[in-house]
């Protein structure tokens, strides 16, 4: 199993071209292809109302949109249903036997897709098919084991429950995470201890410990909840696969197309 992301041309392509134009950040959770159009179900924001307005008024006007219908608007985010003309992008994907992963991110002006193929076969026939049309850069290519890639979706909500806990967090306490982690202090052995971390935040010992007790009180009990139910999915899944044995390489090895 094979993953690729690739940066698409904005040439054409009515999302670009909008976060091209406006400060807006839009991310496609949802799209259907229906032979001549792409449904699309995306969420724009933004920090200035302004721009969030503009773009809606760009979308609804740009040729390549043929419906856009507003779900849920407030002063910075907006989500939106839209049938966009085919942009001969999603074709190439999913006639070649390969599934978009969502979200779909669009940001100054960039588009960045994201799909799996079982082989890289069909990989190569739809990058080739898709650079008849366009141009585009391979961001990135890895080989999938597929059973980490059926634990991710098996664990959909607890990873969102990572994401949201993380989100939850102060700016500090986001700042103290990020620094412990990039310092080494969960490592083994400890690249940083308490008192040098401390240090850097110019804080005492007791002071850094607290805080890291507080933290880590806020992130064990979800991490513990993915854990405990990947454990389970394993152990269902052993019965049809097997206790030993990888089908594939580890997810994220990286490989050429």
């Amino acid at each position: 199993m094979y993953s690729v992301t690739i940066q698409k041309d904005p040439h054409h392509c009515p999302f670009s071209d909008v976060t091209m134009n406006c400060d807006v950040r839009l991310l496609h959770t949802c799209v259907q292809f229906n032979g001549s159009t792409e449904n699309v179900w995306s969420h724009i924001s933004s920090a200035e109302k302004e721009e969030l307005q503009k773009s809606i008024h760009r979308l609804k006007s740009h040729p390549k949109i043929a419906k856009l219908e507003i779900v849920n608007l407030t002063k910075n985010f907006a989500s939106i249903r839209v049938d966009v003309m085919s942009t001969k992008t999603i074709a190439p994907i999913i006639l070649n036997g390969g599934y978009l992963i969502t979200p779909i991110l669009a940001l100054d002006g960039k588009e960045f897709w994201r799909a799996i193929f079982s082989t890289k076969s069909q990989l190569n026939k739809a990058l080739n098919g898709i650079m008849k049309n366009y141009s585009l850069k391979v961001v990135e290519v890895l080989e999938l084991d597929p059973m980490v890639f059926f634990n991710l979706i098996q664990n959909f909500e607890y990873v969102l429950s990572i994401i949201n806990t993380i989100n939850d967090l102060t700016t500090k306490e986001k700042q103290l995470l990020m620094t412990a982690i990039k310092k080494g202090f969960y490592d083994e052995p400890k690249r940083i201890n308490t008192i040098e971390l401390a240090n850097l935040f110019g804080v005492s010992k007791v002071a850094i410990s607290r805080r890291i007790r507080r933290l880590e009180r806020k992130l064990l009990p979800t991490l513990w909840a993915l854990a405990s139910r990947s454990q389970d999915v394993n152990m269902l899944t052993s019965n049809y696969i097997g206790n030993e044995g990888e089908i594939a390489p580890r997810v994220g090895k990286n490989v050429e197309v």
